[in-house]
């Protein structure tokens, strides 16, 4: 395994997280950094562009607020109390919902954002994203309160394939937003389906919605974690490459201590870096015990994988991570994919005959 794949997912995950749904609305679209004017094959081929021009049409802030406390499990209940008031409405909110849902049904999304800061890397279209996943679920919620069960369906299929696209930036903090987003929606989704107004043609529909996310790891947990690892990575060595190793050691003794792991002696973190040879050599040391968390991650053998994770903290690896919060972000993950799965299987069953 090379250097640049060495580390673990969740190491950067509290700062990831910090940054994810922060930054003035000039910087919450980092794909505009990558070039300001798109190309008519960037448009055509990357929903990031589009959702960043409409993001710019609305307050995208207030709205993020608006919806910051939607639960999963309160607005797919019959007594969940709407929101008051959205900062959009009207008939700018339908334009803006059709322009979300046209965004959705691009199959890519990437956004362009630089890696270079390593764990202090600012990812505030996370929070963009989630906002637009909740407000499907709202919209969709909305129509059903309505009597307008079919009308709820392009909503939720929209808002499943936003879940896919949160998903795509390869990191823990996403794959968690993209669950966020899926339940949400799902919530919204099995109340829909409860009323029996949903006609074959809607079903598929979502099941449609459904099949652009991977059955295995469908809001990409596993690639999240070896691209979070490989992102933490090439910042160290890019730290000790240009000597910067002050920077570096505080970065691992803040992570230790985040981690409530300060029995460990980090004053023998400074030798263990004094040289990109001796810090190649410690990530390699700590590889062996991260691999076995990969390789039972998609599969339903838990107690392989939480022993992987009791073998990854006797490994006392460069920055240890507690089990304890590695196991709760697969719990979250596994829990989201179960889901899906049933989602799925629900969608492609027959549709129940009416009773007689």
């Amino acid at each position: 395994m090379g250097r640049a794949t060495v580390g673990w997912c969740l190491v950067a995950l509290a700062a990831l997280v910090l940054q994810a749904g922060k930054g003035a609305a000039a910087q919450s679209n980092p794909v505009r950094n990558a070039a300001p004017t798109p190309t008519p094959d960037e448009l055509a081929t990357n929903a990031a562009w589009t959702y960043a021009q409409v993001w710019e049409r609305v307050d995208i802030a207030a709205l993020q607020l608006a919806l910051i406390n939607l639960k999963p499990e309160e607005i797919g209940s019959p007594l969940w109390p709407a929101p008051d008031a959205l900062p959009i409405g009207g008939e700018a909110l339908d334009r803006f919902a059709a322009a979300l849902i046209e965004a959705t049904l691009i199959p890519q999304c990437d956004f362009l954002w630089d890696r270079s800061p390593g764990p202090a890397v600012r990812l505030p279209h996370l929070g963009n994203l989630r906002a637009s996943g909740r407000l499907m679920a709202v919209l969709a919620r909305r129509s059903v309160d309505a009597g307008d069960a079919r009308g709820a369906v392009r909503f939720l299929a929209a808002g499943y394939r936003i879940a896919g696209h949160t998903s795509m930036d390869r990191v823990t903090v996403a794959s968690m937003y993209a669950g966020s987003i899926f339940q949400a929606v799902d919530a919204v989704a099995a109340m829909t389906l409860a009323t029996g107004a949903l006609e074959q043609s809607d079903r598929d529909e979502l099941r449609a919605a459904l099949a652009t996310l991977d059955e295995a790891d469908p809001f990409r947990g596993a690639a999240s974690a070896r691209g979070e690892a490989e992102l933490l990575a090439q910042w160290m060595e890019g730290r000790v490459a240009v000597g910067a190793l002050d920077e570096l050691v505080l970065h691992i003794r803040s992570s230790l201590a985040g981690a409530g792991r300060m029995n460990i002696d980090t004053d023998a973190i400074t030798p263990q870096v004094a040289t990109l040879a001796a810090f190649d050599a410690t990530l390699a040391e700590s590889w062996p015990a991260l691999e076995p968390i990969f390789a039972h991650w998609n599969d339903a053998d838990t107690r392989a994988l939480s022993e992987a994770f009791r073998s990854a903290r006797r490994a006392e690896l460069l920055i240890p991570v507690p089990p304890e919060q590695a196991q709760l972000f697969y719990q979250r993950w596994s829990r989201d994919r179960d889901a899906f799965r049933a989602r799925l299987v629900g969608l492609a069953a027959p549709i129940p005959s009416a009773p007689r």
